[in-house]
């Protein structure tokens, strides 16, 4: 090896050896989320915030702030997107959602593992308010929402029995019996097709 050759792997290796450390305490590692009316499901445009915790909460009624605000994004109306960079060594975070018009959502464990895992619950679903003057969510907007959420864990459930019946029966074993309760009555719920499971290949 000539001399360049051997100054430029040693130079190399210097920087290497001192730039490591610091990449890894600066690296960024994304989750991408979607924000949608829990009413209709149609997108939304909102803010995002994430934190270490819910530590030093400060007073804001309609938009929980918490103390050192690791990022700030707000969702785009056409599609209700959005993305969350968090630094590598913060391995979980507080997710909090704000829009005027929408009641506020707190998501306390948000993983920070793994680069690109998306953002949970997905998508991240909003309660419309009652019109401006009137406190609270109206009943027939709730009882909208739970319908649509029940009728997507029952189609979800419907799909997973018709891939694999033998594997599904084994999986429900292992859970509490509360939590098969609740799987059988949602198996059970009627108006709702889930769809066909593609079997065993």
């Amino acid at each position: 090896m000539g001399i360049w050759p051997r100054l430029f792997t040693v130079a190399f290796l210097a920087w290497l050896s001192a730039a490591t450390p610091e990449q890894a305490r600066s690296q960024l590692l994304q989750h991408v989320g979607t924000i949608v009316n829990a009413d209709t499901r149609a997108p939304i445009e909102a803010d995002a915030y994430a934190y270490p915790s819910r530590s030093q909460p400060l007073g804001a009624p309609d938009c929980p702030i918490f103390d050192k605000q690791l990022h700030l994004q707000r969702s785009l109306p056409a599609s209700g997107t959005f993305a969350f960079l968090i630094e590598s060594q913060i391995p979980t975070y507080v997710a909090v959602y704000c829009q005027n018009g929408y009641a506020y959502r707190i998501e306390d464990l948000n993983e920070n593992r793994t680069n690109r895992s998306p953002v949970q619950p997905a998508p991240v679903a909003m309660l419309p308010l009652r019109q401006a003057g009137l406190r609270g969510v109206d009943s027939s907007v709730m009882r909208r929402a739970i319908d649509r959420l029940l009728d997507l864990a029952s189609r979800d459930l419907k799909y997973f029995s018709g891939a694999d019946k033998d594997s599904f029966t084994t999986a429900l074993k292992d859970l509490p019996t509360d939590d098969r309760t609740v799987i059988d009555a949602l198996l059970k719920r009627s108006g709702v097709s889930g769809g066909r499971g593609g079997g065993v290949h």
